[in-house]
């Protein structure tokens, strides 16, 4: 029983741990997700064109950095952390463009 009960925390750990690690998909929707964002705050008429620039710049630069990594085959996870962190990184500009008091 005891021996069941450790085999299906470990399991279970192990799923959640796999589930933590951005996938290739999940850098995907979250790069539209972002685009989606900055349209909205286009639309709405919280970015500048000058904030918009900046924030289409980031999100080119990141776009190119996930095309160079997948042309060599599939993401290392070294790959799919950086590419995780600059997209926070973006995130984080979008949400303080779009609610700072910049307007067009």
């Amino acid at each position: 029983m005891k021996k069941n009960l450790l085999v299906l925390a470990i399991l279970i750990l192990g799923v959640t741990a796999a589930n933590a690690q951005p996938t290739a998909h999940n850098i995907a929707k979250h790069q539209h997700s972002q685009q989606a964002r900055i349209r909205e705050g286009v639309r709405h008429g919280e970015l500048s064109r000058g904030e918009t620039a900046g924030l289409e710049k980031q999100q080119h630069h990141i776009q190119q950095e996930r095309r160079m990594a997948k042309s060599e085959g599939r993401f290392n996870q070294a790959e799919r952390n950086h590419i995780r962190h600059e997209q926070i990184v973006a995130s984080h500009n979008i949400y303080r463009k779009k609610h700072n008091a910049v307007t067009r």
